[in-house]
């Protein structure tokens, strides 16, 4: 059989289309371009807000009316939001420059990324601060669970200086997409604690808001036989501010 001239065009051709496919492949699902030292992001004016749910030691309610009415009584319904997308006013943002090697700016404070997948970065800051009680109290120990990362503990000399820690800020990575996650949640429970005439049954609460990824396994930890036939009742809202490549 002959070769034709045209045949040796045909099969570099044919090469370059598998190439181009096998490097295609190999990107699928990293990170979105820029991140390699000259990206540069702000963030969108607007949150896209997840309906609010609620969590009971019993049941998972996710009826907006019956949530809405809850936090009405409870005089914290302004917390929350029952539409979306809604104007980030209210909730922090920063900035995010990536500089070389693992190094990003957040704003105005040095970090670097400590965490790096498909799904999201975990940057950590530069500067440590001294770390803040959990406080007494069932309702604030839960609150304090609901962030997904802890802050990473830096004690050097634990008998004559106070343990600080790196504040860790998570990045989501969504369809090619930088993405601030945040959190907003409220906690009710019913406990016995110490009255003047002795222990007596009370509702305490807690609240938080700020950027974070929810931690789900704060949920197990409410109590389904609060004192009175009450439950341990917390309420989630997860919303997401997306990045913008500048």
């Amino acid at each position: 059989m002959r070769t034709t001239p045209a045949m040796p065009a045909l099969f570099v051709a044919a090469f370059f289309c598998l190439f181009t496919l096998s490097c295609k492949k190999d990107h699928d699902g990293q990170q979105p371009s820029g991140d390699d030292g000259t990206g540069h992001y702000s963030p969108a004016t607007t949150l896209r807000a997840l309906r609010p749910v609620m969590y009971t030691g019993t049941d998972t309610i996710r009826d907006q009316h019956r949530i809405s009415e809850y936090l009405k009584r409870r005089n914290i319904e302004d917390m929350f939001s029952f539409v979306s997308p809604i104007q980030g006013d209210n909730f922090s943002a920063f900035s995010m420059l990536f500089k070389e090697g693992n190094k990003i700016q957040l704003g105005f404070r040095d970090a670097e990324i400590i965490e790096r997948s498909a799904s999201g970065l975990l940057i950590a800051e530069m500067d440590s601060a001294v770390s803040q009680p959990v406080g007494d109290g069932k309702a604030k120990r839960l609150i304090s669970l609901i962030p997904q990362h802890s802050p990473r503990t830096v004690c050097p000399d634990f008998y004559s200086t106070p343990c600080k820690y790196r504040e860790l800020t998570p990045i989501m990575v969504t369809d090619g997409k930088y993405f601030i996650p945040y959190v907003v949640a409220y906690v009710s429970v019913d406990e016995m604690v110490a009255g003047p005439l002795g222990m007596v049954n009370s509702s305490t609460y807690s609240s938080t808001q700020g950027i974070m990824q929810l931690n789900s396994a704060v949920i197990s930890e409410l109590d389904a036989d609060g004192g009175i036939n009450r439950h341990d009742t917390l309420v989630v809202q997860v919303l997401t501010r997306e990045m913008l490549k500048q």
